[in-house]
Formats: C-alpha cells, structure tokens, sequence
C-alpha cells in the first residue's frame, strides 16, 4: 500500500483569500519544512535547562501563523498560557506544531531533553 500526499499552502492577511502572504507549490518540495524556508523563519539553540526563553518575533508585529520545528523534545508557552510539547515522533528527526491565532504577543521555549535543541520558529503576519 502507498499513500502519497500533495500540500498546497498559503497565508492570507484577510478572509478573502487572496494568499497575499505566500502560497507555495507542491511541486518544488522534497520535504514538508521545504514549505517555508525562505527568509520567513529563525533558528536557534536552546540549551538543556532553558525555562522560558523569549522568542523574539523579529519585525512581525501581529502573527497570525506560527510554525515551530525542533530536533529535540521541547515546550512552548503562547502568550504565558499552557506548556505545548513539541517532540519528533520516533523514526522522524523534527517535530513541530502549526498554528493560527488572533493574537501573539508572546512566545517562548524550554528544554528538559538533556540535548542542546535546535529549534526553528516560523511567522507570518502584518509587518512591523
């Protein structure tokens, strides 16, 4: 049995529709974080024993879409509310979670995995 999936994504500022943030073609991926890699996203390091590193959002103002990808098992707090763990599911090399929401004022990141995590955060949204 196979099973084979095509992804079309976009982003629109506004409910019409109009992908004016980015809209990708399935085409050209040979990988699903192949999707964003473009400028949009920050990596970082995030030692063991990190609680609640800030997440700068570098330039976006409001984001209304939040992708994190991580290596390692990690938690994320989204505007100081409940820890969401973020963790490669066995066999697979990253994790992630894929968001939307009204508001973000606030991201950060810890880690208990005893490895240094490379995490990689991607928004879109309005410009600063």
């Amino acid at each position: 049995m196979r099973l084979k999936l095509k992804i079309l994504t976009s982003l629109s500022s506004t409910t019409a529709e109009e992908k004016d943030q980015f809209n990708v073609d399935p085409g050209t991926l040979h990988q699903i974080t192949d999707a964003v890699v473009s400028g949009n996203s920050r990596q970082w390091k995030i030692t063991t024993g990190t609680v609640d590193q800030e997440i700068d959002f570098g330039g976006c103002s409001e984001p209304n879409f939040l992708m994190v990808v991580s290596n390692k098992q990690i938690s994320v707090k989204l505007n100081g509310g409940a820890a969401i763990v973020v963790k490669p599911p066995d066999a697979f090399e990253w994790g992630c979670i894929l968001l939307t929401t009204d508001v973000l004022d606030s991201l950060t990141v810890s880690n208990a995995s005893g490895y240094t995590a490379t995490v990689k955060v991607y928004l879109a949204g309005d410009p600063a």
